[in-house]
C-alpha cells in the first residue's frame, strides 16, 4: 500500500504508524498491522472539503482490496 501511496505523490512513515503528507495534505495513521488502519486528517487545503479526502481515500483503500 505504501508503494502505491508513493505513486500517487504521498510520502509516509516507516512502520505501522506515522504521517502521511502529500497534495496539500498531512495525516497521521496507525495501522494494528491486520485489518485496522485509523488515518486522521491533519491539514488540508482550503479548497478541498474533508467529503474529497474521505472519498478519495475510500476509493484507494478499495483499489489495494481488489474490489
Amino acid at each position: 500500500m505504501k508503494k502505491k501511496l508513493q505513486a500517487y505523490g504521498i510520502e509516509t512513515s516507516t512502520g505501522n504508524s506515522g504521517v502521511l503528507e502529500g497534495n496539500g495534505i498531512v495525516a497521521h495513521f496507525s495501522w494494528d498491522g491486520e485489518a485496522n488502519l485509523l488515518i486522521e486528517i491533519q491539514k488540508r487545503p482550503l479548497t478541498t472539503y474533508c467529503g474529497q479526502v474521505s472519498g478519495k481515500l475510500r476509493a484507494f483503500l478499495r483499489e489495494c482490496q481488489g474490489y
